[in-house]
């Protein structure tokens, strides 16, 4: 049951749509404001560089627009340190700041703690900052590119990359 969780998780995401807006209109001393915050879902190749060489793996990351605080989430599903990880991981990297140029975001981040989601919950995982975040998404083609070194306190420091694109 507990290896089925994560594979159900990542096919009820690839179920839903690929854009997913939500509106928030509220009204403020007579003025009306609107907040948007626009989802998708990528699906793509992590590689981590490992003591012992690098791991890839197929991976998710659900990419979270906030247009008005003008910050991008990512939440990584299927994540893994090493091919004997037993169980895989659901980790967000929230509030980063972001650039934007038309239709993309360019996003970094020194250091950003990392949340692991358990059962709806996000749990602050101090245990492994991500370090250097450094990316890019582009909502016309839908690719999603991230760099950045996670800094896990057992495995030590790890290089990371991912490329994906939105799927609908």
């Amino acid at each position: 049951m507990k290896k089925l969780f994560p594979l159900l998780l990542c096919f009820a995401l690839m179920v839903t749509a690929c854009e997913n807006k939500e509106n928030d209109t509220t009204q403020s001393g007579g003025q009306s404001t609107t907040t948007e915050q626009i989802a998708y879902g990528t699906a793509g190749k992590m590689i981590i560089e490992m003591k012992d060489g690098p791991f890839e793996s197929q991976d998710t990351i659900t990419v979270a627009l906030d247009t008005e605080s003008q910050t991008i989430s990512l939440t990584m599903m299927g994540v893994r340190f090493a091919e004997q990880m037993p169980i895989t991981l659901t980790i967000s990297a929230d509030s980063v700041p972001y650039v934007q140029q038309e239709h993309t975001y360019a996003f970094e981040q020194d250091t950003v703690v990392l949340n692991m989601l358990i059962r709806q919950a996000k749990i602050p995982y101090p245990d492994c900052p991500l370090l250097k975040l450094k990316g890019m998404f582009d909502t016309e083609s839908g690719e999603l590119k991230l760099s950045g070194t996670f800094d896990h306190k057992i495995y030590g420091k790890m290089p990371m990359t991912y490329e994906g694109s939105a799927y609908e």
